[in-house]
């Protein structure tokens, strides 16, 4: 099985982009990707 990645970017207004993605291609979930990208909300 193979696994294609994409590069996940934030404008600079800080919105988040996930090139063609389903639900079922994203495995973290919204607190993790906050985390991740040290987003304040």
């Amino acid at each position: 099985m193979k696994t294609e990645r994409n590069i996940i970017t934030i404008d600079e207004y800080g919105r988040i982009h996930f090139p063609s993605t389903t639900n079922n291609d994203i495995w973290m979930n919204t607190n993790e990707l906050i985390e991740l990208f040290g987003i304040k909300y």
